[in-house]
């Protein structure tokens, strides 16, 4: 059996060189400003907070909780890799990312409307039909584009969408994506096969 120490020492080697592909969307702890708690989220909490630069902006700050464990911080460092290369209108776009210091933290576009589901529990009366298709035609937009680009979301649901004040919606939340490849005519999943008896069938 490995021993503990070990463990972590390869855990910090991989989150070490998985930081290491941001480049230029590494931010430092000063690069930004936290404002008020708007969410919690998988692995920590987010807050509405400014980016200081190069513009000044308004953004959605998603914090990995201090007490992570290194596999905690691989998953969390993972999911802002996963949205790294992601540019759709209808998918919420990766700001940066700061990892040197704890607590590590992902910025977000900030999207003002919140989630589909408070939206649409909020007391804004019936939608009519050609807005339901509309909500409908952004969010399948967005998840054919993931398609597109070898992903799939694995956990697309009211609360992983977000509204902006355009009420332009955007599929959010990528810590349970996972990358796909196509062999041999069947999909598979980095880390194994995909559940495909759970899974619409088409042809």
């Amino acid at each position: 059996m490995p021993s503990l120490l070990a463990c972590k020492s390869r855990s910090f080697f991989l989150l070490s060189s998985l930081v290491a592909e941001f480049g230029p969307l590494a931010l430092h702890p000063q690069d930004v400003s936290v404002e008020e708690k708007v969410g919690e989220g998988q692995f920590g909490f987010v807050h509405r907070g400014k980016l200081l630069k190069p513009v000044l902006s308004i953004v959605a700050i998603k914090f990995l909780k201090e007490t992570a464990e290194f596999q905690e911080q691989e998953l969390f460092v993972r999911e802002a890799l996963r949205m790294k290369d992601l540019k759709h209108e209808n998918v919420v776009s990766l700001i940066g990312v700061q990892y040197q210091r704890k607590p590590i933290f992902i910025v977000l576009e900030y999207l003002g409307k919140g989630d589909l589901r408070k939206y649409l529990l909020g007391g804004r009366g019936l939608l009519n039909i050609p807005t339901q298709v509309d909500m409908c035609v952004q969010v399948m937009s967005g998840l054919h584009y993931l398609q597109s680009m070898h992903y799939v979301h694995r956990d697309i649901a009211a609360r992983n969408v977000l509204i902006n004040e355009k009420d332009v919606l955007k599929v959010s939340d990528f810590g349970l994506s996972r990358s796909l490849y196509v062999s041999q005519g069947q999909y598979k999943k980095s880390g194994g096969m995909l559940p495909l008896r759970w899974m619409v069938f088409t042809q």
